[in-house]
């Protein structure tokens, strides 16, 4: 009877150890609000054009002219990580990182030909086609 007694209790405290939350998180904020993790990731050279970038990011920080006479136009974003475990009434752990990226977009005829930088997923060279985006 008292070894019953002991596994319930055993069990009702190991049911407050219990993981209720985890979570991470990475934003991006560009200096003039939160920009999605989405719309960096949705950009596809020879596709993206000028005007959805400046929809999503607002204006370039800089704007400079290539060798081929292109404009490069210069972002720099916040990129936030947000770290967050949390199990039942026993212990919480928070951390948040920030880091900077540049990203920069080779625009030509209005259209993004290739996109480099620390935060970049790829970085291709392709020729303009005509797209919504």
């Amino acid at each position: 009877m008292r070894i019953r007694g002991c596994f319930f209790l055993l069990c009702v405290a190991l049911a407050g150890c219990t993981v209720i939350d985890m979570r991470n998180t990475t934003d991006f904020n560009a200096g003039r609000g939160p920009v999605a993790a989405q719309a960096l990731a949705a950009i596809e050279p020879g596709k993206t054009r000028a005007d959805w970038l400046v929809d999503q990011f607002g204006y370039p920080d800089t704007v400079t002219r290539d060798a081929d006479n292109a404009e490069v136009w210069h972002y720099r974003f916040e990129q936030r990580h947000h770290n967050l475990f949390r199990i039942l009434l026993v212990f919480q752990y928070r951390a948040a990182v920030t880091e900077q990226r540049d990203m920069y977009f080779k625009i030509m005829d209005q259209v993004v030909v290739s996109s480099w930088g620390d935060g970049a997923k790829r970085a291709a060279s392709v020729a303009p086609q005509t797209a919504d985006r």
